[in-house]
């Protein structure tokens, strides 16, 4: 759902968003939005921990928990550091 001229980093793992998050094409669509947001906002390219934040945000939307079992090693980029 991210366009190919979007900035995107090297580190997104879509193999493991596509495997491990069931959305529907919808929540895939806000949740690819969301996470270009979040690096807009940030001043640089779309990261897997945007598109991984803009998971957790969509789960919690949905009235999903965000366990560490569904984001495995990635369960520690949910909350943005201080």
């Amino acid at each position: 759902m991210l366009p190919e001229a979007a900035p995107t980093a090297n580190d997104i793992d879509v193999k493991f968003l596509a495997e491990r998050f069931k959305l529907s094409g919808g929540s895939i669509r806000n949740c690819s939005q969301a996470g270009a947001f979040m690096a807009a906002d940030a001043d640089g390219e779309i990261r897997m921990e945007h598109l991984v934040r803009a998971v957790a945000l969509g789960y919690n939307k949905l009235g999903r928990l965000t366990i560490e079992a569904d984001f495995e090693h990635f369960h520690g980029l949910i909350r943005p550091h201080a």
